[in-house]
């Protein structure tokens, strides 16, 4: 395959279970066959489409993005979290961007790519993605001209960034910081649980969480428990990480990450949330304590509501 141009044989098709969401045209996916040169997760991109940006937090210095969310990157990037986190998907290479080594790709959901729906289509069908302009070959691509013609029939009916509602009404309004963490619990404490997506898996009983539909992004720490520790970022050589706690991580992650949960505020410690977070097979530190993967501590199971102790 040369570099930045088409295929024009038959490219080979890969399996993958797809992690995360990492942006409206971006998955991170986790190859189904491992070799030397597969790496344990990778980035892949769809072609052919520009997704609108979602928002970079104020503490991200790296270079691009906006400060705040493009028109729709939310809602575009939660029609693929809701679709394809957790499924089998299968896609071709189309292409490779030397510069970056950026994959870009079409995209299946299933197994099989002559009967899986493709992801592209379907992001153009609904008027949330910009179709990129042709260059070269592309402008007498087959698979292109299906694509325009996809993109004409969402801006006819109306789709997604076509439609006639103002823009702004899909802008999140993001808070990345929460100015009084125990007047929120407080607050929060007599309600229902809340409504959340798990953003990061920091540690087996740490992660990050964007509340909804507030768009408060909090860090919540898992009530009652405590998994091993991870070796701390830029800690020092000598440091490792706890026996067991790569295990607690990956298994709070490959269950809860970009998942919808309902996190019930029990407290606050050093600023963080402690609460209880619960998916749809129940409290996720029971489970970690049946698995061996954590324990009870004291201070934190005072701070469960009656009935989640």
């Amino acid at each position: 395959m040369t570099t930045n141009q088409q295929t024009t044989s038959t490219p080979t098709v890969h399996h993958a279970i797809v992690k995360s969401i990492f942006s409206g045209d971006t998955l991170v996916v986790k190859p189904l066959s491992r070799t030397a040169a597969n790496e344990a997760e990778q980035r892949i991109s769809l072609n052919y489409i520009i997704a609108p940006k979602l928002a970079r937090p104020p503490t991200d210095t790296s270079a691009g993005g906006p400060s705040a969310d493009e028109p729709y990157a939310f809602e575009t990037r939660e029609f693929l979290r809701k679709k394809l986190v957790g499924q089998e998907i299968c896609y071709t290479v189309d292409f490779q961007i030397p510069q970056s080594n950026r994959l870009m790709c079409t995209v299946y959901l299933g197994k099989d790519k002559e009967t899986g729906e493709n992801i592209i289509e379907s992001l153009l069908s609904e008027g949330l993605v910009e179709l990129r302009q042709p260059s070269g070959q592309r402008a007498n691509d087959t698979k292109y001209q299906r694509l325009v013609i996809i993109d004409e029939q969402a801006k006819s009916n109306k789709r997604g960034r076509y439609s006639d509602q103002l823009a702004e009404v899909h802008v999140r309004n993001m808070k990345w910081t929460l100015e009084n963490p125990k007047q929120f619990v407080d607050e929060h404490k007599s309600q229902p649980p809340l409504d959340a997506i798990v953003e990061f898996v920091r540690d087996g009983n740490t992660v990050r969480c964007l509340l909804l539909p507030s768009y408060y992004l909090v860090t919540v720490q898992i009530a009652g428990i405590k998994c091993p520790m991870l070796k701390r970022e830029g800690s020092s050589t000598n440091e490792t990480n706890e026996p067991f706690a790569e295990e607690a991580k990956q298994y709070v992650d490959t269950r809860l990450l970009q998942r919808q949960v309902k996190v019930i505020l029990d407290g606050v410690n050093n600023q963080n949330l402690v609460g209880t977070l619960l998916h749809p097979n129940g409290n996720i530190a029971l489970h970690l304590l049946k698995e061996g993967l954590a324990k009870c501590v004291d201070w934190s199971l005072t701070l469960l509501q009656p009935g989640w102790r």
